[in-house]
């Protein structure tokens, strides 16, 4: 029986791993295309969001049969319970990536000359580096909470650069319909970005109460 349960949550993990692998390079891969205006990455992060998506079904169908056929102990129950919320975490950062992806292929074909907002490489490269380190919270384990603190921290900074960001594009939109709707591609995926910082925040309070028992969802 113990090694049944040993089995059955060694499965969630590697799944876990895969779809967070997945998730973090299609980050990676949509924000460099976005800044580069490169079409070909972004069509494949689009293609891989379905594997990410499909992912997201296994592993809530495997908690759910875990859950309903084995008798487990609280951190058994503790680690499904989060594994049920980063599949969701994994599954919103790759439909972000996904918008990206669009918005870049929209501007290709709108103004792939249009410039990025001022400081748009920057704020992707925290977002990024957010989604990095609370993935490394969650396989390092114990003693992360100031680690924890440092990404959440981030978070503010993106979401003002979003603001900041999102007002550059429209005082600065000509009337052209092509230009207002390139405008507004670029606002998709300041935002996107913004929604990718968020994720990986609720990632690093995740692996906290994963590892710690400690829920610090509301101390920041």
């Amino acid at each position: 029986m113990e090694f049944a349960i040993d089995r059955k949550l060694g499965e969630v993990r590697s799944q876990l791993n895969m779809m967070a692998g997945l998730a973090e390079r299609n980050v990676h891969m949509t924000l460099r295309a976005f800044i580069d205006r490169q079409a070909q990455p972004s069509e494949t992060v689009i293609a891989e969001d379905r594997q990410i998506n499909a992912l997201e079904t296994a592993i809530d169908n495997a908690i759910i049969i875990f859950i309903a056929t084995h008798g487990p102990t609280a951190s058994d129950c503790r680690f499904m319970f989060i594994a049920g919320k980063l599949t969701q975490n994994f599954e919103r950062i790759g439909d972000h990536a996904a918008s990206i992806a669009h918005q870049n292929l929209r501007l290709i074909e709108l103004d792939p000359a249009m410039p990025h907002p001022e400081g748009f490489e920057k704020h992707a490269q925290i977002a990024e580096s957010m989604l990095s380190d609370s993935l490394g919270l969650l396989v390092r384990g114990t003693h992360e909470l100031p680690a924890a603190h440092d990404v959440i921290r981030r978070m503010a900074e993106v979401a003002r650069f979003a603001d900041d960001g999102t007002r550059q594009m429209i005082e600065g939109v000509a009337c052209s319909g092509a230009q207002i709707e390139a405008s507004l591609a670029h606002v998709t995926a300041i935002r996107g970005v913004e929604r990718i910082a968020h994720q990986a925040k609720a990632i690093a309070q995740l692996a906290v109460y994963l590892h710690d028992a400690q829920d610090i969802r509301h101390q920041d």
